[in-house]
């Protein structure tokens, strides 16, 4: 998504009655605050089409830090069966 050239993780999984879509690029984190609300909101706003999918049809969708000892960004939706 944020990182052309870099490896890009995709899963579609169902567990308890929800579907979850998870998307996990390697975008590094930045380290100025400033740069990481600016980038936070860019990755938002790129993903208009997911926020307006949940809002319609409900469930919930965020955009988080990976996990050690992965480094990137996790961009996520689950939605109720």
């Amino acid at each position: 998504m944020m990182t052309p050239g870099l490896d890009l993780y995709v899963s579609a999984r169902r567990r308890d009655s929800a579907l979850r879509l998870v998307v996990w690029d390697q975008h590094p984190r930045h380290a100025d605050p400033v740069t990481v609300t600016l980038c936070a909101e860019r990755r938002r706003s790129a993903l208009w089409l997911l926020d307006s999918a949940v809002d319609d049809w409900g469930g919930e969708w965020g955009v988080c830090d990976t996990l050690p000892p992965h480094a990137g960004i996790r961009s996520w939706v689950q939605r109720p069966r």
